[in-house]
């Protein structure tokens, strides 16, 4: 069998490395990582670091090739059937969806987030695909929701979990932030932002300000995180500038092991991007989302956290207010948590279970 994934894979986001690496994880245990093609910005790279074939996702005559030669194409992860990015991005991943569907393959989305769709020609567009699809996974019901709103309901349809939640972290995390200087008796305040077209005008001296109201209240010592450089590290370079109390910015890109063990030295994460969130919740450690795309309300909804501010409403008072609730009621929080991450753990290996039963025709959960 051989296997073409689609997605936003050679950009070097650290959100999307981790989905590629755990679908990859799961999937050598149904073919060899041999028969395992990447479409790829970096398609060397990936080659590379991930030990699968891949070929650019621009080279129109090697996409034809290798979904002509593939007995399945993998759309995802990630959320790349939403027009909020632009109605080219959408237009790229359908595009790719269409001529599987053209060439008699066998199409999955898998772990998806879906949406928003914005523009009425990008649903009608994305209805008449999808429709075609023999199955989805999504990592999140409000996915579902809109499947269903846009009227998608042809495909078998499954809300499991983000794949993400199958990975492990590795041991580098503490001699990573030693590297930083960042100390060891101080509790850590984890903070991931991006530049992004409703960020208020002030938002840096907002995020600054609160840096400095958590290191004065609670003694947090701040580390951004950026999770794809080009976007995020100039951010965060801004924010510790303009910080009365002392901060560190990784400056290097980490692999997804030493991501996740950095996390878990950290003590309550602050969060714009998803998988940033991801990984707080993965290691147990109490989260506040800045929202900047429904997939974030998503993600907090399905943790039955509350702890959120949309970015265009941010301000210190909502930081403020979410923090000390949070401090307040710690333990609480990663209690619920635990039991949560559980349940997703288990929806992550889903994922993989219903591959299998795609490509061996066996019946679903609910099928005769």
């Amino acid at each position: 069998m051989k296997i073409v994934i689609s997605g936003y894979y050679g950009f070097n986001n650290s959100g999307d490395d981790a989905l590629l690496l755990s679908m990859i994880d799961d999937l050598k245990t149904v073919v060899d990582k041999g028969n395992i093609t990447v479409l790829s910005k970096k398609p060397q790279e990936t080659e590379r670091v991930y030990g699968v074939r891949a070929v650019s996702r621009y080279n129109i005559f090697l996409l034809l090739k290798n979904i002509f030669n593939c007995d399945l194409l993998i759309s995802g992860g990630g959320t790349l059937i939403q027009d909020a990015t632009s109605t080219k991005s959408l237009l790229y991943y359908l595009m790719i969806i269409r001529i599987a569907q053209m060439f008699g393959k066998k199409v999955m989305l898998y772990a998806s987030g879906i949406g928003p769709l914005h523009l009425q020609k990008n649903v009608d567009k994305t209805k008449k695909i999808l429709n075609k699809v023999g199955l989805i996974t999504l990592r999140d019901e409000k996915s579902k929701e809109v499947l269903e709103k846009i009227g998608v309901d042809k495909p078998v349809i499954r809300v499991t979990a983000d794949p993400a939640f199958s990975l492990a972290a590795n041991s580098s995390g503490r001699e990573t932030l030693d590297n930083y200087g960042v100390p060891k008796d101080r509790p850590i305040l984890g903070i991931s932002v991006r530049e992004w077209k409703n960020n208020p005008e002030n938002f840096v001296d907002i995020i600054a300000e609160f840096c400095d109201y958590a290191a004065k209240k609670y003694g947090f010592y701040s580390v951004f995180i950026p999770m794809q450089k080009r976007l995020d590290y100039e951010l965060a370079v801004k924010i510790k500038n303009k910080m009365q109390s002392e901060s560190a910015v990784m400056r290097a890109e980490y692999p997804v092991g030493t991501l996740l063990s950095i996390m878990q030295e950290v003590d309550i994460c602050v969060g714009m991007r998803l998988h940033t969130l991801i990984y707080s919740a993965n290691c147990i450690i109490p989260m506040m989302g800045i929202v900047y795309d429904p997939k974030i309300i998503g993600f907090m909804e399905s943790m039955g956290e509350n702890h959120l501010v949309k970015v265009e409403d941010v301000s210190p008072d909502s930081l403020h207010a979410m923090l000390d609730d949070v401090c307040r009621n710690y333990d609480t929080i990663r209690a619920r948590l635990s039991v949560k991450v559980r349940k997703l753990k288990a929806g992550a290996k889903e994922n993989i279970e219903y591959v299998k039963k795609y490509m061996t025709e066996e019946p679903f959960d609910g099928e005769q």
